[in-house]
């Protein structure tokens, strides 16, 4: 893949990739998710927008 250096540029990233990778990981035979925060709390400050991809998270597991 396209490596990513600069950290706020891999915080706009994160977000997705959290919540995709949780969605190809749940569908193995696993019985728990340890899952990353899916936001860079340096970049991400809206509360709602954080609500919204905690739901995102969890509703991909």
């Amino acid at each position: 893949g396209n490596e990513i250096s600069n950290p706020q540029d891999f915080a706009v990233v994160k977000e997705q990739l959290v919540i995709k990778t949780a969605r190809a990981i749940t569908a193995l035979p696993i019985d728990v998710l340890k899952a990353e925060f899916p936001a860079d709390l340096h970049y991400k400050k809206d509360k709602a927008e954080l609500i919204n991809l905690c739901r995102d998270l969890d509703k991909s597991s």
